[in-house]
């Protein structure tokens, strides 16, 4: 999944785009969500790794009503299977600092 955020929660990631990922290149468990910054201009200006360290496949990802990011993984090679409980819906919250 694709996200453009939105929302006020997370300020520094307004205008960023969230990209899901199922592997990297053909390593199983490698998922992670990709944040893309971009300038003023609209030209790329940094990547970062997002949520590599759970070791799942990100199906998708969302903005919730909330300014929230939701999250959706799971850990089986051909798909989400409900009756294995691999899925997992998560949502991203902001630490306090």
């Amino acid at each position: 999944g694709l996200l453009f955020y939105t929302g006020d929660r997370f300020p520094d990631w307004q205008g960023d785009l969230f990209v899901g990922s199922l592997m990297t290149g053909r390593v199983e468990r490698t998922g992670h969500l990709e944040r893309i910054k971009f300038n003023r201009q609209g030209l790329e200006q940094r990547r970062e790794w997002l949520l590599a360290d759970l070791r799942r496949r990100i199906r998708d990802v969302r903005q919730g009503p909330d300014g929230l990011i939701y999250v959706l993984t799971s850990g089986s090679f051909l798909g989400v299977d409900p009756t294995r409980g691999d899925a997992a819906l998560l949502r991203v919250e902001p630490v306090d600092e």
